[in-house]
């Protein structure tokens, strides 16, 4: 039983006695400082465990001795021992134990920790210490150490073995990698380093061409483990340096074989060497390896190549005896097989169409270029011909071409075309090409269906009549679909076993087929349990007699068949004599959901109706077939709603929707693998429908135009009266007003009133005369009023517009200048026949002027008809000039409108600008480039020209054509040249604008700023690079001025101090003389000094 002391440590014991807190008594912090000072503990406790190290899983004991003799300041039987697991406390028992100490021991039942440190504390007072401690590791005995393999390496002869450990133990372990000869029975070996499951045994521990065994051993403190020992010989796992390639040439008598010369390494010279020979052309998945090569041989021939062919060939061996290590490939070495003349037949597409009038027939062939095993080499080009090859003479070609496809017109009739292939040996036998019509029979029915992920199974039923071949057409869904396969070479093949009627399609990923459906199992077990060999049983498998059975293609798809796209299959039968008319059906070799859904639109809404439309999705993102779409529509309450759609349709109606509800809708596309949603529609219905609406806007419209008559009859009531009851004026009673000018004031004496001045009408109320006075003339009693016909008649310079009869007459001739018109007589009251004045109007040109007729107004406020005339009595104030009178060229009442003044406007000076070069039909910067922008329409052309373009836009263009006048190179954009040319586009737009803002004080701020920093770059350049600023300059269309010279004004404070520094200078130099005079005195006396002793030194012999 192992023990472990510790001392206490008084500076963690004064940490624990701070966190404590100032509560603990002095007298008491001061014993445990004496108890446990430095020394205090030596040797008072102690810490034992069962064992250090122990199974994981097994128990552990531990016991605690404290000897309070020992331990100064504790008192005998107030000890109290607890422990601690690390952090975690745990319980253990106490006893007085013999001569005076305290025992503690625990019992840990199951130890399931890999390290754990075991601590003892002493509780005194309700204070803890730490004692005691042991440290517990806990693992599994060591794993066996397995997979031991070894290689001598023949540079340094030293033998590296590699293992695999086992799993871990947990604790440290030790591997030791040993050996022992056969001779000497002295265990040797490595170890490896840094935890590595290899080691390298060097050559001097190694007994060579004797058996050795080899073994790793595993230890730590539970127990020890080896490996299975290996029993060797050190040369036996010897690694071979690889042989090197000198030579491959072609066999002259046999052109389908290669010799090949090699040489082996320096080292495996006195070996004798087993190799092997491997090769591959580049299309070739896999290589091809010869075995059985003699290494010593030095030389080798193989056969089988290709004509025409790329090889590349790696060479390997080892010991022929030791079957050990084959060494690493050697460099590999490429060579080209010699070419022969092309074999074989090549399979033809093709259609045929007449040429028009001319009698010509336009044929398109296509055809599939040989395979490598027929081509011989590279094929240079095909031949086509419309007679066959013979001796002596060769036919008229019509097509050479390196293509697989070729178009060419021949005479009307022909029905057969040759062609062949060549290379650089040759030209292969020509393939007679049968143009045949397509009237034949089409096929009864096709089907296509998936094999696996990368294969298709394609099922038809053949025609009534025998079928010479089929040509098979397989292209990806969004693909251009072709009605001649002829027109893809690469989508179409050709397979010559007319009584095929399944084919299975793979691509390059494709296994063999993967599972066959039902239909072709069927007839494939059939045709297996027919042709069985009897020795052969069911249960096991055995080889088929035939590679397929009948019935059945294999074709391989050169793209591919890939999951998730669609690819459109057609078949076309070709009889002897005829082709047939094909069928067309669409496949996917494994489908899975949209890749996203279609996007809805609203077409129309109502109340209660929603219309809904869709673009279809594209092909190459159905990812499979569209079985349906599912409308969902919810409200705000949640109420969720669904209808499926068929595929076919593209649009959906909604019913039954409640009116002003929000409606969120989506659509979900779903294939057969799953579906997809789409993003959704937020709608509203309508409150009412159409139909509601327009009754609605009809019932506000009439109400309007109801409210509106109401109002111009409430308004106009008098005119509606009138209209309806029509008022009688009463002449005894009537009176007469008139308006006439100032001119005509100038009437009979007895008839007028004195003159009232009467309120100028408004600017506004347009026709109306200005009024100077009011006349009223009535009948004076037993008087005859004279007849106004018997006045002077004075012609008047303008004529009246006819007046309404018999309400007003116009008198004869007058004064001139004066027009009159009055009432004719009629019958008074009680049948008498005297003369009632009833009206006159007056009314002449303004103020003497005789350009235009006047106006005339007429005023009565009778309410009775006049005698003898059913007529109604005219309007109040009726202006007579709407009664036929043809309206004046100008008035004369609103003349003095002539004499008002009109605002002056400052016509706009017409500024030129920098950018009037521009031509609007330039388009923007951003959208010069664009390769689109030929194809657009001359609407938005016009819309991103300069002509709809902003200063802004205007600006870009015009800085850019500067730059370029004046970059060093096209990605030139910060040289000093580039900055004026900007600078100087930002300057002349600054001018233009203060022309027209001369104000704009922060602008001007900005020009100034600008032409600093221009004057300041041209500097610059002039200084350094002149020609630079010569060419910017003229380029640009600057003048450049050269800046002033520095001048300063001469001022009397200017003048005083230079005089004043001036008399400093003088009374400096004064005082620093007879110094200065002294220091040149002694440098003459230097210079002589060594002029005369560079003299004495020239006069001295040697």
């Amino acid at each position: 039983m192992g023990k472990y002391q510790w001392e206490g440590d008084a500076k963690a014991t004064e940490e624990t006695m701070a966190r404590r807190g100032a509560g603990t008594p002095f007298l008491l912090r001061l014993s445990l400082l004496l108890l446990l000072r430095p020394g205090g503990t030596l040797g008072c406790a102690s810490v034992a465990v069962g064992s250090p190290v122990v199974p994981l899983g097994s128990a552990v004991t531990a016991s605690c001795t404290i000897w309070s003799k020992l331990c100064h300041g504790l008192e005998q039987g107030k000890v109290q021992i607890t422990w601690m697991l690390d952090n975690e406390p745990v319980a253990g028992s106490q006893r007085r134990g013999p001569g005076g100490t305290e025992v503690s021991n625990l019992t840990l039942p199951q130890f399931n920790r890999t390290q754990a440190k075991l601590w003892c504390w002493v509780e005194w007072n309700g204070t803890k210490q730490r004692v005691g401690m042991a440290e517990i590791r806990a693992g599994y005995p060591p794993a066996k150490p397995f997979n031991l393999s070894c290689v001598l390496n023949l540079s340094d002869y030293g033998l590296t073995c590699q293992w695999e450990q086992g799993a871990d133990s947990h604790l440290p372990t030790s591997v030791v990698l040993k050996c022992a000869g056969s001779r000497a029975q002295t265990v040797t070996g490595c170890t490896p380093q840094g935890g590595r499951s290899c080691c390298t045994v060097p050559r001097r521990l190694l007994q060579l061409y004797q058996q050795m065994e080899i073994w790793v051993s595993a230890a730590n403190a539970l127990g020890m483990a080896e490996s299975e020992h290996l029993c060797i010989d050190p040369m036996d796992v010897v690694k071979l340096d690889p042989p090197a390639l000198q030579s491959i040439q072609s066999i002259p008598f046999q052109t389908d074989c290669v010799a090949l010369a090699w040489e082996v390494a320096r080292s495996n010279a006195h070996m004798e060497l087993q190799c092997e020979l491997r090769y591959r052309a580049p299309e070739d998945p896999g290589w091809a390896l010869v075995t059985g090569i003699d290494g010593q041989a030095g030389t080798t021939q193989c056969c089988g190549f290709l004509f025409g062919m790329q090889y590349h060939f790696q060479m390997r061996c080892r010991r022929s005896l030791a079957r050990g290590y084959w060494s690493e490939w050697s460099l590999g070495r490429n060579y080209t097989t010699h070419e022969k003349a092309p074999t074989g037949k090549l399979d033809t597409w093709w259609s045929a169409r007449p040429a028009g009038a001319g009698g010509q027939l336009e044929v398109q062939l296509r055809w599939k270029a040989p395979q490598r095993r027929e081509a011989n080499g590279r094929v240079l080009g095909y031949r086509v011909t419309l007679s066959p090859r013979r001796k002596g003479r060769d036919p008229p070609t019509v097509c050479n071409t390196t293509h697989t496809h070729c178009n060419f017109s021949a005479p009307a009739g022909t029905r057969r075309v040759y062609l062949s292939a060549y290379n650089a040996a040759g030209e292969s036998a020509a393939t007679e090409v049968v143009l045949l019509e397509r009237k034949g029979q089409p096929l009864a029915g096709l089907q296509a269906m998936p094999g696996d992920e990368h294969s298709l199974w394609v099922r038809w039923e053949a025609p009534p009549a025998p079928v010479a071949s089929y040509v098979l057409d397989c292209v990806v869904g969004w693909q251009r679909v072709s009605s001649d396969p002829g027109r893809c070479s690469a989508c179409w093949q050709m397979e010559r076993d007319g009584a095929a009627t399944a084919a299975l399609i793979r691509g390059k990923l494709g296994a063999a087929g993967g599972s066959l459906p039902s239909w072709l199992a069927a007839r494939r077990g059939a045709y297996r349990g027919a042709g069985t060999p009897p020795d052969c049983p069911r249960t096991k498998p055995c080889p088929e007699p035939t590679p397929h059975p009948p019935s059945f293609l294999w074709i391989h798809s050169r793209d591919g068949i890939e999951p998730f796209q669609r690819y459109n299959i057609s078949v076309y039968p070709l009889y002897k004599d005829a082709i047939g008319v094909p069928i067309h059906t669409t496949a996917y070799s494994k489908q899975k959901a949209p890749s996203y859904a279609p996007k809805l639109h609203l077409r129309s809404i109502s109340k209660s109706n929603a219309e809904l439309c869709w673009d279809p999705v594209p092909v190459e993102m159905l990812n499979g077939f569209i079985t349906s779409y599912t409308i969902f529509w919810a409200n705000s309450t949640a109420e969720v709603s669904s209808a499926t759609v068929n595929p076919s349709l593209s649009s959906f109606v909604i019913r039954e929707l409640k009116p002003s509800t929000l409606y969120k809708v989506h659509i979900m596309a779903s294939t057969a693998a799953g579906g997809t949603n789409g993003t959704s529609l937020t709608l509203v219905t309508m409150v009412l429908d159409d139909a509601e609406i327009q009754f609605l806007f009809l019932t506000l419209g009439l109400i309007f135009v109801l409210l509106i008559l109401l109002f111009i009859c409430f308004q106009k009531n008098g005119r509606v009266k009138q209209q309806f009851w029509p008022s009688v004026p009463d002449p005894a009673n009537s009176s007469l007003s008139k308006w006439v000018p100032a001119e005509l004031q100038q009437v009979r004496p007895g008839w007028l009133l004195p003159l009232e001045p009467l309120q100028v009408p408004g600017v506004r109320e347009p026709g109306l005369a200005t009024i100077s006075t009011v006349t009223v003339l009535e009948k004076a009693a037993g008087k005859q009023p004279s007849s106004w016909g018997k006045e002077p008649a004075i012609e008047t310079t303008g004529t009246f517009p006819p007046l309404p009869r018999p309400y007003v007459r116009q008198e004869g001739p007058g004064t001139p200048g004066h027009g009159w018109a009055a009432a004719e007589p009629c019958q008074g009251p009680g049948g008498s026949r005297e003369t009632v004045q009833y009206a006159r109007v007056v009314g002449d040109g303004y103020k003497g002027q005789q350009q235009a007729r006047p106006r005339l107004y007429l005023r009565s406020s009778s309410t009775q008809p006049l005698l003898l005339d059913p007529s109604p009595s005219p309007k109040p104030y009726e202006n007579l000039w709407f009664h036929g009178a043809a309206p004046p060229a100008c008035s004369p009442f609103i003349q003095t409108a002539r004499c008002y003044a009109r605002p002056v406007r400052r016509k706009r000076k017409d500024i030129p600008s920098h950018l009037d070069d521009l031509p609007p039909t330039m388009l923007k910067k951003d959208y010069a480039n664009v390769p689109i922008i030929n194809s657009v329409d001359d609407v938005v052309k016009r819309l991103l020209s300069l002509e709809m373009a902003s200063q802004k836009e205007k600006m870009k263009i015009k800085t850019q054509q500067l730059v370029e006048k004046v970059r060093r190179s096209p990605s030139d954009n910060g040289s000093f040249e580039v900055q004026v040319a900007m600078l100087t586009a930002k300057i002349r737009t600054y001018e233009e604008h203060l022309q027209r803002h001369p104000k704009d004080k922060n602008n001007r701020r900005r020009m100034l700023m600008a032409v600093d920093r221009r004057k300041k770059l041209l500097a610059y350049l002039r200084r350094v690079r002149y020609d630079t600023f010569e060419n910017t300059c003229k380029q640009l269309n600057i003048q450049y001025t050269l800046p002033p010279p520095y001048t300063r004004r001469v001022t009397k404070r200017w003048l005083v101090k230079k005089a004043f520094c001036l008399k400093v200078f003088q009374e400096a130099r004064k005082l620093k003389a007879p110094e200065r005079l002294k220091q040149r005195r002694e440098r003459q006396a230097r210079r002589r000094a060594a002029k005369e002793k560079e003299a004495q030194r020239e006069g001295t012999p040697v």
